[in-house]
């Protein structure tokens, strides 16, 4: 018989900052472009109409940049109730920051979060999937109290620094939770839309690969198409 699965719902609103912080020419592309436009103006509203509909709890984790152009649209994310996190301010890859451009990410995206929704965002997730020898550092400095972004167990536990450990919890997920793999296309981020691969996406799949009692974060976008 199956074991429960605490599965907490997150969605990254990248809108065309998916493609911008990759490509330098993406302004000149408008149908490439036109791709992370879909996320706001369509697919959020759904994702949203279907939360309400179920009850779901659900987080949201937003680049400043987006909040900044689709304001009414991010707007609706606060009046269903859900929070706005952190996901940088341009979604550019932290690798390719220099400590002060780091830095300067985690500022802008705070002021913009915060002069928006009115409270300071307590979760971080990276654009780039990954972190800078920096990144957790800064999060202790600036007060963050949960992260998602480790693929290294199937429950939360405490970030550390090297051999440091943090007061943050580190809410873990994994790449078959993540519709981006299978369902986007974007520069560095082909989906790969096999029937095969998208198997786990079937409901039976939560229970077949995750361990007893275990919670996990699944990792989705409004910008895809399923």
């Amino acid at each position: 018989m199956p074991h429960p699965v605490d599965v907490v719902l997150t969605f990254d609103v990248d809108a065309e900052s998916l493609w911008d912080a990759r490509d330098p020419d993406s302004l000149a592309k408008p149908i490439w472009r036109s791709q992370g436009r879909y996320g706001p103006r369509v697919g959020l509203p759904r994702i949203l109409r279907l939360l309400a509909e179920h009850a779901i709890p659900a987080s949201f984790f937003v680049p400043g940049v987006v909040i900044q152009r689709y304001p009414d649209e991010i707007g609706t994310v606060l009046e269903a109730g859900f929070a706005i996190n952190h996901h940088s301010h341009t979604h550019t890859w932290a690798q390719n920051l220099s400590e002060q451009q780091e830095r300067d990410e985690f500022g802008l995206a705070l002021e913009v979060i915060e002069r928006f929704t009115g409270r300071r965002p307590t979760g971080y997730r990276s654009p780039s999937a990954e972190f800078t020898p920096r990144t957790v550092a800064l999060l202790v400095e600036l007060g963050f109290e949960f992260s998602s972004n480790m693929f290294d167990d199937d429950s939360p536990y405490l970030l550390r620094d090297g051999d440091t450990s943090t007061d943050i919890v580190e809410i873990p997920f994994a790449w078959h939770m993540d519709d981006a793999p299978f369902f986007c296309t974007a520069t560095s981020c082909r989906g790969a839309r096999s029937r095969r691969r998208a198997r786990c996406w079937r409901p039976g799949h939560w229970s077949s690969t995750s361990s007893a009692a275990s919670r996990t974060a699944a990792w989705w976008s409004p910008c895809t198409r399923r």
